[in-house]
């Protein structure tokens, strides 16, 4: 008889071990302590990619900025130059002084007079004040992120327009 009750035992206990696992494995499906840690490697080169997006975007901005500032200031040196021998070349060095963060070399200047380069030289010759004078600068910027080109042969480009004086 003694192992007759050692079998009605075990029977009377198993549907206790079956509730516990499931109640185990109820509360383990449950149990979220790593769901932070597994969102948070998931979302953290997400993040980092637009945190360091946002970043370039504003220093691609601030290079437009700059190079913006130095057309006008070159373009005002081609509108007072009247009389002025190599007017251009004295406008374009004063686009690329201007442009002092920039790198200067990769900075490309066009200037332009009565929409003719050719008559760039010696703003004297046949070049009455009210006229155009217009200098066109660009430079290159760099949107890769993370080994991504965003924009691809992204450049930047500034024109302005004065009135010779």
């Amino acid at each position: 008889m003694l192992g007759a009750d050692r079998d009605e035992m075990h029977t009377e206990a198993r549907p206790n071990v079956i509730r516990n696992r499931r109640l185990h494995r109820a509360r383990w499906r449950r149990d979220q302590s790593g769901q932070a840690l597994v969102e948070f490697a998931m979302l953290t080169p997400v993040m980092l990619m637009v945190l360091v997006g946002i970043i370039k975007c504003a220093i691609a901005f601030n290079h437009y900025v700059i190079l913006t500032d130095a057309v006008r200031a070159g373009a005002r040196q081609l509108a007072v130059s009247r009389g002025v021998p190599n007017a251009c070349t004295s406008a374009t060095s004063r686009v690329t002084s201007s442009a002092s963060d920039l790198s200067s070399s990769q900075i490309t200047v066009q200037a332009l007079v009565n929409g003719s380069s050719s008559n760039c030289g010696d703003l004297s010759a046949g070049n009455e004040q009210g006229n155009d004078a217009q200098i066109t600068a660009s430079y290159p910027c760099d949107l890769v992120i993370f080994g991504i080109d965003f924009v691809p042969n992204c450049k930047l480009t500034s024109k302005m327009t004065e009135r010779i004086e």
